[in-house]
């Protein structure tokens, strides 16, 4: 025979999650109401009271159920710094919690959402490194330039976006986030004249051997309007050819136009006029 207490607080209606609360059911041994719930999937469920109150349970199980299909399995898989070891239980929320080794030789466990979602990247040491990663070096040309490349390469407000990240141009993830290890690669700037210039390949990615300090001169032989030659393993700009070999730029524009092979454009003397 079902009981019921004189005093309990009338939660007739109320919504916890997907559970509403429809009438108390009994009086259980520790004089806690238990009520009877409809859920919003159809189906119905009794819970204590204190447990709706402090929402422990929020469905009639259908949620769990959902989470389970839901389920991702990151083990083995990279996020930045983080490598996906195994799966290490639920928090509070329910949200499936991973065991993951960090490139800095730390281990943490942490909800696979945070990774998913590009919010965290490392056990911590990455924001912990932001602060000395520059080195002082803020407000250099080096600086400057690689702030600028980043900007040109994924920021649509940007001047010249279009011709760069619009283009599908991207920065290599080694330097993305780190100042140090792109100033490693190129180096001081040479001069004030010099600026930064992706090279060989006008069209690649700003990315490790692809990028120099160069002079004004330098970076119009190497624009897109240039044609790209390969020789000998080696590609170039049409300019930087004609440069290096000593050729009129017309006149080895013109071999190109007339369809000689690249060995013979770059490679047949030039006719001294009569």
């Amino acid at each position: 025979m079902k009981t019921r207490a004189h005093n309990f607080i009338d939660m007739t209606g109320e919504r916890f999650g997907r559970l509403v609360a429809i009438e108390v059911d009994h009086i259980d041994e520790t004089n806690c109401a238990c009520w009877l719930c409809r859920c919003d999937c159809g189906g119905k469920k009794i819970v204590r009271g204190i447990q709706l109150r402090l929402g422990v349970v929020n469905s009639c199980g259908c949620l769990l159920h959902q989470r389970a299909r839901n389920f991702k399995d990151l083990a083995g898989k990279r996020f930045g710094r983080l490598l996906v070891i195994e799966p290490a239980g639920k928090d509070k929320g329910w949200r499936m919690l991973w065991r993951c080794n960090c490139a800095c030789g730390k281990e943490i466990v942490i909800p696979g959402t945070y990774m998913v979602s590009g919010d965290t990247r490392s056990c911590g040491c990455l924001r912990r490194e932001g602060t000395h990663r520059t080195h002082g070096m803020k407000g250099t040309p080096e600086y400057r330039a690689w702030k600028g490349m980043i900007q040109r390469c994924t920021n649509p407000k940007v001047e010249f976006y279009k011709d760069y990240g619009g283009r599908g141009i991207k920065v290599s993830s080694q330097w993305r986030h780190d100042f140090q290890s792109f100033f490693k690669f190129i180096g001081p700037r040479p001069s004030a004249k010099h600026s930064l210039d992706r090279f060989p390949d006008v069209n690649g990615n700003y990315e490790p051997g692809n990028v120099r300090w160069a002079t004004q001169k330098q970076q119009m032989l190497n624009t897109r309007r240039n044609n790209v030659l390969t020789f000998r393993g080696e590609t170039l700009p049409l300019g930087v050819w004609a440069e290096r070999l000593g050729i009129n730029y017309g006149t080895l524009q013109d071999r190109i136009r007339n369809h000689w092979s690249v060995e013979r454009a770059l490679t047949e003397p030039v006719k001294s006029p009569a």
